[in-house]
């Protein structure tokens, strides 16, 4: 299955549930909210990716791999800089790494407001009838 039958399917779910909430509901607003975190890579904590991995119980010495991996020098008009945030563009563990994020974000949300987040990684849709959820998530 592609990302295109994965998007179409997802629109399809969003429109049911609009479908069915005027239905059921319809003196009351819907809301469905659409995001897409472009760049997400280049601004992720170091730090934050530290704690999600002890937090998953990633063994210490992984947490020193990566972030050995994720300190690793840049070049830049002949000087050294060791990155402070950020991960490498299109590097598998930097793909582990927003997902990890992303995750904790979908979970964090659905514990805080029982709504759930669609996602296809980081192009997010959200909906519900109660703006006060909605505007907490």
């Amino acid at each position: 299955m592609n990302k295109f039958d994965l998007k179409s399917k997802l629109f399809y779910l969003i429109n049911v549930e609009i479908q069915l909430h005027k239905i059921l509901q319809s003196n009351i607003p819907f809301t469905v909210v659409s995001a897409d975190l472009e760049w997400f890579g280049p601004p992720i904590s170091h730090e934050i990716i530290q704690i999600f991995l002890e937090f998953c119980g990633t063994s210490q010495i992984w947490v020193d791999f990566f972030d050995r991996f994720l300190k690793q020098p840049i070049y830049y008009k002949s000087n050294e800089h060791i990155r402070q945030r950020g991960v490498p563009i299109s590097h598998s563990l930097s793909y582990l790494f927003a997902e990890l994020l992303l995750f904790g974000l979908d979970l964090y949300i659905y514990q805080n407001t029982d709504i759930f987040i669609y996602r296809l990684h980081d192009d997010m849709w959200f909906f519900n009838s109660q703006s006060t959820k909605i505007e907490q998530a």
